[in-house]
């Protein structure tokens, strides 16, 4: 199995060291592709890829894309003992901090009275959502299941690259992965002392139920439905912790309490596990025009019925211009320096800071506040000047982070090795008044060799081992039982009509194609200009009625084109083609209730 030697200037490798040989982690798995041939590996490839299919692993691209992608690599990303240890302490050291930043700035705010941060960078931040001021976070904590995403410098250490603190994206693509790399290579895991990551699914359904005031609560994970990219993520998670997938319209609110509207009745919500970003949870409190919330939702929350999981406010945290403002943020409530600096990055609503980067746009990729959009000066002057003025328009929803920060590392591509770039998001979730990290991370790699590792631009995934130099003990809180709570078999309403509309719109494009032919048939007979009189008008009233009806309202069959309408027009609401389409807008609506 040939490859080149890696030609990434200024960045760390993960895989090879400076000469270009595997670190010692690496070697033995290296060593064992070296030995197969190149049409072996191309058949783990493709078996690899099959299995993805099967599982149903996608991320939907923009729509100007008109495709979705999601690939795993052959090669796992390793971590040892040590360095996870690391990655583990600074997590929880980050995660407490920013609790108690959430906490001040929506009750005391004794660090802006301070004048530690500047005010505007604050409450002026798109994410800050006054109504969560005096709002008591669930269970009294703002940040439960949370995401970290790490890159490294140029010398090999681990940095902060974004905070994924009040949407933990991408955590079943680290589940998935494994799934996918253990059905292609099970034999590997049998050498390695590699942590599982099996239960993941269960310990957040248990620490969930953790979170309600009731006893034995009912839990609904609420997406915003398959319009969303990550929604087969959404739909992957409720299966695994065995809880209804939910829509805004699946809910309601009656009598202080919230419930589930299901083909057997209403069922009481006790803990929704939230999907949709603040600004759309509640169209009575915040965006009006919200058709992913449910209204009264906070009014529910006031009133300590229902606990959010994270907290409303939670995603001020994942403002990345607080990236900037992270050194003192963990000094002025912890007392500490933090344990994994921050990649420099540069709030641009900061005048001086600002001016720095732009003259030197090329040397820096502009972010937005949240997201994955990121904007860079192109070759040409007219592209720079562009980018300046956008900057200028609105400088305090940008920052500015390095070109290079990513780093290097081999992949394998049509049986060969290959350079790709990469950084990892690591997860975790609250435990009583700890914090404790899962065992794995998502490894997001560049489907191309200079290209993004994010999956919004096309990037993938590796399978990420934590190995310990020794057996880890198995306690008794690893063998969680999955509780049976609004079980699988409970239907909600929502469901139920799209099913019957489903059935339906195939029926009725059954019909109709059935009536065309046999109309076709009759046509390619020799009628006489009776027999045809006679059922014509028959077949016309069975037709549908027209989109857009002339004196009759009705379909003639007396040409051929309006037959061909009738069968193949997408602008005809009574069209086969359109009845098809909208049966499957239905089917993708419940595609989470059938297998892949």
């Amino acid at each position: 199995m040939g490859g080149d030697r890696p030609s990434f200037a200024q960045r760390w490798h993960e895989v090879l060291d400076s000469q270009g040989r595997p670190r010692p982690a690496y070697h033995p798995l290296l060593q064992r592709l070296g030995n197969s041939s190149a049409a072996d590996i191309r058949e783990l490839e493709e078996r690899l890829d099959a299995a993805r299919r099967e599982l149903g692993i996608t991320f939907e691209l923009p729509a100007e894309e008109r495709r979705n992608t999601w690939f795993c690599d052959l090669l796992p990303q390793i971590f040892l003992n040590d360095e996870w240890d690391l990655i583990v302490r600074g997590f929880q050291q980050r995660v407490r901090a920013f609790e108690l930043f959430l906490r001040d700035v929506y009750s005391q705010r004794e660090i802006l009275q301070g004048r530690n941060l500047p005010i505007p960078a604050i409450l002026g931040s798109p994410h800050f959502q006054r109504s969560a001021v005096g709002l008591q976070p669930s269970n009294d904590h703002y940040l439960h299941l949370s995401g970290l995403c790490l890159s490294r410098d140029v010398e090999g250490r681990l940095v902060i690259k974004n905070h994924y603190f009040s949407h933990a994206s991408g955590l079943s693509y680290m589940i998935q992965n494994r799934r996918l790399l253990a059905r292609v290579l099970p034999e590997v895991f049998q050498s390695w002392p590699v942590d599982s990551i099996a239960d993941i699914p269960t310990e957040i359904l248990m620490r969930l139920r953790g979170v309600a005031s009731r006893r034995d609560p009912a839990t609904v994970l609420l997406t915003p439905g398959v319009a969303s990219a990550v929604y087969s993520e959404h739909s992957f998670l409720a299966r695994r912790m065995g809880i209804p997938l939910v829509q805004g319209e699946d809910l309601v609110v009656l009598d202080d309490g919230l419930f589930l509207k299901t083909v057997s009745g209403l069922e009481r919500v006790d803990v929704v596990y939230t999907r949709v970003a603040d600004a759309w949870l509640d169209p009575l409190v915040f965006m009006r025009d919200s058709r992913f919330g449910v209204p009264g939702l906070i009014h529910c929350v006031r009133k300590g019925s229902v606990a959010l999981v994270n907290s409303v406010g939670a995603q001020l945290a994942d403002d990345r211009s607080l990236l900037h403002f992270s050194n003192i943020i963990v000094r002025f409530y912890l007392g500490e320096w933090p344990v994994l600096p921050t990649i420099q990055t540069y709030w641009l609503g900061d005048l001086d800071q600002r001016e720095m980067v732009l003259e030197h746009l090329d040397e820096f990729q502009i972010r937005w506040l949240t997201g994955e959009r990121f904007l860079t000066a192109g070759n040409d002057d007219s592209s720079s000047a562009e980018l300046r003025s956008e900057i200028r328009r609105s400088p305090h929803l940008f920052v500015a982070q390095p070109l290079k920060d990513t780093v290097g590392t081999l992949c394998i591509a049509d049986g060969r090795k290959t350079e790709r770039l990469q950084d990892f998001i690591v997860y975790g979730m609250r435990a009583n008044d700890s914090f404790e990290v899962f065992p794995g991370a998502l490894t997001r790699v560049s489907s191309l060799a200079n290209g993004r590792t994010e999956s919004e631009h096309g990037g993938g995934g590796k399978d990420t081992w934590v190995v310990r130099e020794f057996s880890v003990p198995q306690t008794g809180e690893s063998s969680f039982r999955r509780p049976s709570l609004l079980p699988v078999r409970q239907v909600t309403s929502r469901v139920a009509e799209a099913f019957y509309w489903l059935g339906r719109y195939l029926e009725r494009g059954f019909n109709v194609s059935k009536m065309i032919q046999v109309i076709e048939t009759i046509e390619m007979e020799e009628l006489n200009s009776v027999e045809r009189k006679l059922y014509r008008p028959v077949w016309n009233r069975l037709l549908p009625l027209l989109e857009n009806p002339g004196k009759s309202g009705r379909h003639s069959m007396t040409n051929v084109n309006e037959r061909y309408r009738l069968m193949l027009d997408p602008a005809d609401a009574g069209s086969v083609s359109s009845m098809l389409k909208m049966a499957l807008s239905n089917a993708n609506s419940v595609r989470d209730t059938i297998s892949p």
